[in-house]
């Protein structure tokens, strides 16, 4: 059974499902939230978490550099630490009451900082064996995904500061990467697939698929696919934005 208290603090610091994409819901919160009981009883605070996570992005970035098929698995397995540590600083800012703009800006440019390392990680450790084409497809991909975030941004403080400000689940709907038309499962694989918790999540398991035969190619192609992705992505975003704008 669960624990009662443990569904308490859920309930008080989490997001609910409907506000929470499926991945960090169903598997990453139900660790992150046995860290963030652990945390509250301690000095440490949801600034430090952010710090330690983007650290450890980082260092998983430079591993994938290394390109061996030992370093992208443990650089794989670092990246699912640091989702969960971003997912921890913010349970832990809730549960202390020390929600701030500080944090926010932390976290942000920790997103910027680790997405920036584990792409051109991945780049540069797949370069050795494939030449310069992974450099080509990692330019790409960090020029789109920067772009995406960017956008992202840029149209939650359009919406946050409008004149009359949209709830946050509007700005949401807003922000995502959804379509109307598209059944709810699809729309969520297609978040997570396009997300840079999906890139590390399936670069480990193409890793895996990869260390038999001692391949780069699952990897390569998971990259380059990636990278369209995020294409497509923030072609959508881009769409959404000259709406929203119109629409104001």
């Amino acid at each position: 059974m669960t624990n009662p208290s443990l569904t308490h603090l859920r309930a008080r610091i989490q997001p609910s499902r409907e506000h929470d994409d499926p991945y960090s819901y169903w598997l990453i919160r139900r660790v992150s939230i046995h860290v963030t009981m652990c945390l509250a009883q301690t000095v440490i605070s949801p600034n430090q978490v952010t710090v330690a996570a983007i650290l450890l992005g980082i260092a998983a970035g430079l591993l994938w550099s290394v390109g061996t098929n030992a370093a992208f698995a443990v650089g794989g397995v670092l990246y699912q630490l640091v989702f969960v540590l971003d997912r921890t600083d913010g349970e832990l800012a809730r549960y202390k009451q020390m929600v701030s703009r500080k944090g926010h800006l932390i976290d942000l440019l920790g997103h910027y900082l680790m997405d920036i390392t584990m792409i051109i990680g991945a780049a540069i450790g797949l370069s050795p064996a494939l030449g310069v084409l992974p450099l080509y497809v990692g330019l790409c991909a960090l020029l789109f995904h920067l772009g995406d975030e960017l956008l992202r941004d840029l149209l939650y403080r359009v919406l946050a500061g409008a004149e009359t400000p949209m709830s946050s689940e509007r700005i949401s709907r807003n922000l995502s990467l959804h379509w109307r038309q598209v059944k709810s499962i699809w729309r969520d694989i297609a978040w997570f697939l396009s997300s840079y918790p999906g890139f590390f999540s399936v670069m480990l398991v193409a890793t895996i698929i990869d260390a038999a035969p001692a391949s780069h190619w699952t990897r390569f192609l998971w990259f380059s696919a990636w990278a369209g992705l995020v294409a497509i992505k923030f072609f959508v975003r881009l769409r959404r934005l000259l709406q929203v704008g119109l629409d104001g």
